[in-house]
C-alpha cells in the first residue's frame, strides 16, 4: 500500500533541531559534547523513519519534546564519561512514547556497586526464586493445566515447539488448559505460532502493518535477519519488504509484496484442542505478546483474564541505528499497525474479559492460577 511522502516533516524538523543549533560549549568534556550531539541527533532521525513519531508530535505538541530536549541537553553538560549519557538519552526517548523504543550502550557500562549480601533461601527454594524463560507445563488436575510461556524470544521458538511435541499426549487429554504469558514481554511471532494452532481451530483475522519506505529502514531490514542468525523466518519476511522499499518514494507507507491489510487464517490443527482456554495476562505482556492476545481471544473457546497488558504493539518491528557516538545503539519502529485509527492499542493496552484486581504477597501470583482453575472446573471462583 503506497501513501504519500511524508512532505510536511521539514517544518517539524527545524523546529526541533532549532535548540540544537548552537555548537557545545568548549567547556564541557568530550563525553558532555558526544552526549549532546546523540541527543541532537534523535529528533530529525525519528520524524523521519519512526512510525510513531510524527503522530506523537501531533499528539504531545512541540512544547512537550522542547521541554524534554532542554532537559536532556542541560543534563548531558554534567557527565564525565560517555556511560553517563546512557540513562539521560533513555528518559529523553520516554518523551516521545513508553514502549518500542529504545536504546542498548555498546561500551562498557560503569561498575556498579556490589550489593549488600542478603539472607537468601538455600536449595529448592533459592532454585525457586531464580525466573526462568523457558516454557513449562505443569499439570494441575485430570482436567487442568498450566502452561507457562514467559517469553515469545525466538531464541525460545525451538524450546516452544518441541514442549508442545513432547506433551502431546497430557494436552491432547486435558480439556482446559491456564495459559500463563504474564511477564511475557514479546518477542517473534512466529515463536507462538505453533501454540496458537493447538488452541485455534477455526480461522481467525490478522490485520497487518504498513511499513515506512526510508534509506535508513531498508539498510535497517537488510541487516535485521544476520542479527537472528539469518532465521528462515526472517528471509522470508524482509525479502519482499525490502523490494517493496525500492519502489516507491522515500516517506510513503508500504505493505510487503504479496501481503494484504487483512488476511484470514486456518489454524494448522493436528486434530484435538482444548475445550476451554483461560489465558493469565498483565501489564508486561507487550508487543509479539499483545499480538499473541489479538489472536487467540477470537477462539470461541478462550477467555483473557487479569490486568490490561503494556499497550506497545500499533508501531513496532523495531530495527536498530548507531548514533553519532557509536557508543549507542537506537531501536525504533519501523511499521505501523492497519489497526489504526480504529483500533489502538498502545492507549489502554488490551483489556482482559476478567478483571482481577492486583495482590500482593508471595503467593498472588499462583492464587490466580487456582481462582482460574477453580472457575473452569466448577464455574466458582469463590473457595468452598
Amino acid at each position: 500500500m503506497k501513501r504519500p511522502a511524508l512532505t510536511f516533516l521539514s517544518s517539524a524538523l527545524l523546529l526541533l533541531t532549532a535548540c540544537n543549533s548552537t555548537p557545545p560549549s568548549p567547556d564541557l568534556s568530550s563525553a558532555a559534547v558526544q552526549c549532546q550531539q546523540d541527543l541532537a541527533f534523535l529528533p530529525g532521525f525519528l520524524l523521519t523513519n519512526d512510525t510513531g513519531a510524527t503522530e506523537h508530535l501531533a499528539q504531545k505538541g512541540q512544547l512537550h519534546f522542547d521541554t524534554a530536549m532542554s532537559t536532556a541537553l542541560t543534563q548531558a553538560e554534567t557527565i564525565g564519561q560517555l556511560q553517563e549519557c546512557h540513562p539521560i538519552i533513555k528518559t529523553y526517548l520516554k518523551a516521545w512514547r513508553k514502549g518500542h523504543l529504545g536504546l542498548s550502550i555498546l561500551i562498557e557500562p560503569l561498575p556498579t556497586p556490589e550489593p549488600e549480601p542478603e539472607n537468601k533461601p538455600e536449595g529448592k527454594d533459592a532454585a525457586a526464586t531464580e525466573f526462568s524463560y523457558s516454557p513449562q507445563l505443569e499439570p494441575l488436575s485430570k482436567e487442568t493445566l498450566l502452561l507457562t510461556v514467559p517469553t515469545f524470544n525466538w531464541q525460545y521458538a525451538d524450546e516452544l515447539k518441541q514442549l508442545l511435541v513432547t506433551e502431546s499426549e497430557t494436552l491432547k487429554a486435558t480439556p482446559n488448559w491456564i495459559l500463563d504469558v504474564r511477564r511475557n514481554g514479546g518477542g517473534s511471532d512466529s515463536t507462538y505460532r505453533p501454540l496458537l494452532d493447538l488452541i485455534l481451530t477455526d480461522q481467525y483475522i490478522v490485520t497487518g502493518a504498513e511499513f515506512l519506505a526510508t534509506p535508513d529502514n531498508a539498510k535497517a531490514q537488510q541487516a535485521i535477519c544476520a542479527k537472528m542468525g539469518n532465521d528462515p523466518d526472517c528471509v522470508a519476511f524482509v525479502t519482499p519488504l525490502v523490494e517493496a522499499m525500492a519502489g516507491v518514494e522515500p516517506g510513503s507507507y508500504v505493505l510487503p509484496q504479496g501481503a494484504t491489510a487483512t488476511s484470514y487464517r486456518t489454524p494448522e490443527n493436528p486434530g484435538y484442542s482444548p475445550d476451554r482456554v483461560v489465558v493469565l495476562i498483565d501489564e508486561e505482556c507487550g508487543s509479539s505478546c499483545e499480538q499473541f492476545l489479538l489472536a487467540v481471544r477470537q477462539g470461541m473457546n478462550v477467555k483473557l483474564a487479569g490486568r490490561s497488558s503494556y499497550g506497545a504493539l500499533d508501531y513496532s518491528n523495531m530495527r536498530a541505528k548507531l548514533l553519532p557516538s557509536g557508543a549507542f545503539e537506537l531501536y525504533y519502529a519501523t511499521s505501523r499497525s492497519m489497526r489504526l485509527p480504529h483500533q489502538p492499542v498502545d492507549i489502554t493496552g488490551i483489556i482482559p474479559d476478567i478483571y482481577l484486581a492486583p495482590a500482593e504477597g508471595e503467593d498472588a501470583a499462583r492464587n490466580e492460577v487456582l481462582m482460574m482453575q477453580r472457575w473452569l472446573e466448577t464455574g466458582s471462583f469463590e473457595r468452598e
